[in-house]
C-alpha cells in the first residue's frame, strides 16, 4: 500500500513539473503585441520596443476582448 501511494505521489509531482509554453499571442487595435514567457507578460510596440506590462505572474493563456482588455 505504501509503495502504491509513493508511486502515485511521484506521478503527481512529475505531472505538475512538466512545463508548457504560454499560448495566445494577441494584438490590440493600436498594433501592440502581447505575449508571455510564463513569468512576465510582454508588450511589443510597433516600433520594436519591448516592455513588461505584468510582473511575476504565471500566465499561460492570453486573450484580448473587443474593448482591448488583456
Amino acid at each position: 500500500m505504501k509503495k502504491l501511494l509513493f508511486s502515485n505521489f511521484l506521478l503527481l509531482i512529475s505531472y505538475f513539473s512538466i512545463a508548457h509554453p504560454g499560448i495566445g499571442i494577441v494584438k490590440d487595435k493600436s498594433g501592440n503585441i502581447y505575449y508571455t514567457d510564463l513569468k512576465y507578460v510582454w508588450k511589443l510596440l510597433p516600433g520594436g520596443k519591448k516592455e513588461i506590462v505584468v510582473i511575476d505572474v504565471l500566465t499561460c493563456k492570453l486573450f484580448m476582448d473587443k474593448r482591448d482588455n488583456l
